[in-house]
């Protein structure tokens, strides 16, 4: 479970998106988000098979592109144990995949 600021600081997410991300999880009522609820929202969501909209982390107030690709980059950074990381690749494959993305993600250290 992720919870809490220092969780999102080591994604290394700027402070601004941090705020807009709990004061998010405030609204809703969440104080702890799964990691896999966390990489399910960077995907997108199809409405209709092989139309996709944007995913529910860019529909956070604030969040925008910048902030989806720093939450990617920081959990493609982050130790999440084996499962994890294969659980967090499998999606990322994905999120590439739909934002037609071939080579490292945007914004990260890898450009």
């Amino acid at each position: 479970m992720v919870s809490g600021r220092k969780a999102f600081q080591g994604e290394g997410m700027a402070a601004q998106n941090i705020k807009r991300l709990l004061d998010h999880f405030e609204q809703t009522g969440q104080s702890q988000i799964s990691l896999r609820a966390l990489m399910d929202m960077c995907l997108d969501i199809p409405e209709e098979p092989g139309d996709f909209s944007l995913p529910p982390l860019c529909r956070v107030c604030g969040i925008g592109k910048k902030g989806l690709w720093a939450v990617a980059n920081g959990l493609t950074n982050m130790d999440l144990g084996n499962r994890g990381n294969e659980a967090w690749h499998n999606r990322l494959v994905k999120v590439k995949q739909n934002w037609r993305i071939a080579g490292p993600t945007p914004y990260s250290a890898a450009m």
